[in-house]
């Protein structure tokens, strides 16, 4: 098999694996595909693992970032095991190991670079592909919910339905942007670099679409990230085009002016953001107004109350919600906001002090290491990389005001990005006595409890899909998946409602008495 065809086999792996998790994710698979598709992961991991460390003795890669990852995985477990229900919290462990696999998987790949271009280009590809259906469902259905404003424009009603926000299939408007600012640096890039016209007229309608769903978003940390990733764009730009040491040499010769002129536009620029931030962040038309209005500070102040119950070792990975629950009284009607809407306080509460401090020292020096990365790239990588950094910048802004941590197309894409950057200059040096196969004592890890998962969802999913449920029979099959879950709450209250429905029906004593053991 030649190299290129070789190389092709692994972009079909690849689009599989992104497949599977936007997928399984965007429509709620079912447990037979779901079962299909996390086989294909296994499979494909492995066979990754046992070519690359059996039969090409390839070593680790050593990316820096290994002792850091050490840490936060160790705190993040003992938080973990500490917290009042380690079991809610297990799914999102085991997203993050499965994405640093899917990190040294990407590295390992792109560590050629003839392989890089040929993979960069197919990845790229295929995330427009899906993010562009993406875009395009949510084009559509905001446009059908403006249908009945666009007939009143003109008329004495003209202010829109802002309480109508965009949806798309990724659930909430400000997840949809997330995505969508990783991508739009790369559709820009492609349309900008691209020769073929076919290539770039694709690329443009992205971007139009792309254009079109910004405002409807509302999303006022998405907008945040879109400046983001633009801005930074644009100072790589200037630094390529190496026009700053013109502009520093005139800074240099007018050092006055340019003091009094950055000390204004800084001051102008701090009264804009303040007033953004009254204006927007305060409120938000579609979450109402008032003490209870669900707004940016209302929410962190609630997520503090509850990080201030166990500052050291956290409530527990994704309990955030839960405990606001229990520790803020008025909590508005209708609205529930299930983490803390920040990255950085949504660990500061998980994971405590601890887990805080390991989450930033990682962010911190992986920041350092893609920016001193970047200016090492080969000047064929070095437009590319700069896309990669744009793209992280915006995501951390956003970061700040929204939490993406639960995410795991955003935890794909942040780990594809940074992989592209660790590995655009020089091969990557590797660890000399620790094999690839390392990475197999987590690979089979995320596997046994995949499979586990599943095992212990089957006799409840075997019921919910029935169009008539048989409140007796749903009873029997929630009991049966608790019993093989016993640690994971969700089966028991399943289980505590539906024989109080059968109880309902037919009277029976023990019904009531089981519901009233199971919701105890």
């Amino acid at each position: 098999m030649t190299f290129r065809s070789l190389a092709w086999v692994r972009v079909v792996c690849l689009i599989a694996a992104f497949g599977v998790v936007y997928g399984t994710y965007l429509f709620q698979a079912t447990l037979p595909v779901a079962g299909f598709y996390i086989g294909l992961g296994i499979i494909i991991c492995l066979g990754w693992l046992i070519k690359r460390s059996g039969v090409e003795k390839v070593r680790l890669p050593k990316t820096g970032l290994e002792f850091l990852l050490l840490i936060f995985f160790a705190w993040v477990t003992v938080s973990l095991n500490l917290s009042a229900a380690p079991r809610s919290g297990l799914e999102r462990l085991i997203w993050y190991l499965a994405a640093v696999i899917l990190f040294y998987f990407l590295v390992d790949l792109f560590d050629q670079a003839e392989r890089r271009a040929e993979l960069r280009t197919a990845i790229f590809a295929a995330t427009l592909f899906i993010t562009a259906t993406i875009l395009l469902t949510a084009i559509l259905d905001t446009y059908y919910r403006y249908l009945g404003w666009w007939d009143e424009v003109g008329s004495q009603t003209i202010m829109p339905p802002f309480q109508i926000r965009l949806t798309s299939l990724v659930g909430g408007p400000n997840l949809f942007q997330a995505l969508m600012n990783l991508v739009a640096p790369v559709a820009l890039m492609t349309f900008l670099r691209t020769r073929r016209r076919s290539v770039r007229f694709l690329s443009s309608i992205w971007l139009v679409m792309y254009i079109c769903a910004l405002p409807f978003t509302s999303s006022r940390g998405g907008w945040l990230g879109a400046v983001g990733w633009a801005g930074t764009l644009i100072v790589v730009w200037l630094l390529d085009q190496e026009r700053w040491r013109v502009y520093l040499l005139i800074c240099r010769k007018r050092l006055g002016t340019t003091i009094s002129t950055g000390a204004a536009l800084m001051a102008v620029g701090g009264l804009a953001a303040l007033r953004f931030y009254q204006v927007f962040a305060g409120s938000h038309p579609s979450h109402g107004s008032g003490e209870y209005a669900l707004n940016r500070e209302w929410i962190w102040a609630s997520a503090l109350q509850v990080w201030e119950a166990s500052p050291w070792i956290g409530s527990g990975l994704a309990r955030v919600g839960l405990e606001m629950l229990r520790t803020t009284p008025n909590y508005p009607a209708k609205w529930w906001a299930i983490h803390a809407h920040s990255v950085p306080i949504n660990f500061l509460v998980e994971t405590g002090v601890f887990g805080f401090l390991a989450v930033l020292g990682l962010t911190l020096y992986t920041g350092f290491l893609v920016i001193k990365q970047y200016q090492n790239s080969v000047p064929s990588e070095k437009a590319w990389s700069g896309t990669s950094l744009a793209a992280l910048v915006g995501l951390f802004l956003h970061g700040i005001f929204d939490n993406f941590s639960q995410l795991s197309y955003i935890l794909i894409l942040l780990v594809l990005h940074v992989a592209l950057i660790l590995t655009s200059s020089n091969p990557i040096e590797r660890f000399k006595r620790l094999p690839l196969f390392a990475l197999a004592v987590p690979a089979m890890s995320i596997a046994a409890f995949a499979i586990f998962y599943l095992w212990s969802y089957a006799p409840y999913y075997n019921v919910v899909r029935q169009e008539i449920i048989d409140w007796k029979v749903a009873a029997h099959a929630s009991a049966e998946s608790a019993r093989r879950d016993p640690t994971m709450p969700f089966y028991h209250g399943q289980a505590g409602i539906a024989y109080g429905m059968a109880w309902a029906e037919n009277g029976d004593p023990e019904h009531l008495a089981n519901a009233r053991q199971f919701f105890e």
